[in-house]
Order: structure tokens, then C-alpha cells, then sequence
């Protein structure tokens, strides 16, 4: 079993990482043999749609040459995805590159269906657990939460939600790198989701 973690945060090493790093332990803690893998993009480069429309035509494939095409990839390969973002300005935006990545997602995963119903999606029914972080925390993370679970829809993708509050996913608070260690809740909440993952992708093997 693969599990990727995709690290929206323009800082590298910072809370997000930290969150999708217990994420990662709590999987491996449920399932030795589960293979881990973090993606962040604060060491790529991923440019904004260009709302070409060429990856209609080529499906699934974007023609902008950057590093979304390796993300995608390994979105593709995974068994289950793990989407860690902080909360950026009053209106609960992710960061710049983050954005960009979900809005191409959006395209080479949906316009080759408007133009061939046939298609299947890339991501289709793939287990995705959702993370946030924020200086203030709690129901202020829930924003980003919910657009990322909007985008996961979107892919066709099967967001995991968990029995533990928000339940869409995981709220940490920190601000300065390593203060969302000190969030004990979010720690332990992030180590649920990542165990409740691994069971998601056995139990769907069983469906």
C-alpha cells in the first residue's frame, strides 16, 4: 500500500509537514508495510491554469511543463492521498501553489468527461484525508477543510472523515515552524486519520 501526502505550505519543514508526518505514523502504526511518501511543493514549480482547455483534447494531460505533471503521477499511483494546507487571509485561501495545483487538477480531471462521458477519472473513489493549520486553529480552519473536500469531490475522490470534531479532517494551530507539535489534540486527531486511511483502502479492496 502507498500513501502520498501532499504539503501545501510555501514553507518547507513547517506545521502542515508536521501534521502529514503523524498522519503518516499513524498509518504505518496500523499497517508496518504501508510505503510512505511527502511531496512539498514549496520545492516545486507549479504554475497557475492557463484555462487553455487543451487537456480536453489530450485528456488528462496539462501542456504547461512544470512539476504538476510528476504530482499528478504520483497522486495517480497512490492508494490514498493525504491534502495538509494552511489557512491564508480572512476567506480561508490556500496557499498560491496549492491553489494552482487543485484548479489544474480540476481541469485535466473534468473537461476530457465533458467532452467523452466514457472517460474514468484518474482519481476516481481514492481514499483523501484532509489536514489544515492556522495561527488561530479550531473553527477557523474549517474553510480551507471544506474546499479542499469541495476539490476532492470533484476529482471523484472519497474523503475520509473521521469520528473526531471537525470531522472532515484534521485543525491544528500553530504559526512559527513546530508550534502545531505543541497542539496535542491536532496531533493525536492527525494520527486517527491516517490509520482510519489505511482502513478505508482494505475495506474498499473488500468491496
Amino acid at each position: 500500500m502507498e500513501l502520498l501526502g501532499i504539503v501545501g505550505s510555501p514553507r518547507k519543514n513547517g506545521n502542515s509537514f508536521y501534521l502529514v508526518q503523524k498522519a503518516l505514523d499513524g498509518a504505518k502504526e496500523r499497517d508496518p508495510f504501508v510505503e510512505t511518501e511527502i511531496v512539498q511543493l514549496a520545492d516545486l514549480r507549479i504554475e497557475p491554469c492557463r484555462a487553455c482547455e487543451s487537456c480536453a483534447k489530450e485528456p488528462f494531460k496539462c501542456v504547461t511543463e512544470d512539476d504538476f505533471e510528476t504530482v499528478f503521477e504520483k497522486m495517480k499511483r497512490a492508494d490514498g492521498i493525504l491534502l495538509a494546507s494552511p489557512r491564508y487571509g480572512p476567506f480561508g485561501a490556500s496557499p498560491s501553489k496549492m491553489q494552482a495545483l487543485l484548479e489544474r487538477l480540476i481541469n485535466v480531471n473534468t473537461l476530457p468527461a465533458n467532452v467523452n462521458s466514457n472517460f474514468l477519472f484518474p482519481l476516481q473513489g481514492k481514499p483523501c484525508g484532509l489536514l489544515a493549520v492556522s495561527v488561530e486553529g479550531r473553527q477557523n480552519n474549517l474553510p480551507v477543510l471544506h474546499s479542499l473536500e469541495q476539490y476532492v469531490l470533484a476529482y471523484h475522490m472519497q474523503p475520509v472523515h473521521t469520528k473526531l470534531w471537525p470531522f472532515v479532517g484534521v485543525n491544528g494551530r500553530g504559526n512559527e515552524k513546530g508550534d502545531v507539535l505543541k497542539d496535542a489534540e491536532a496531533m493525536r486527531n492527525a494520527k486517527v486519520l491516517g490509520a482510519l486511511l489505511v482502513e478505508t483502502i482494505k475495506n474498499k479492496g473488500k468491496m
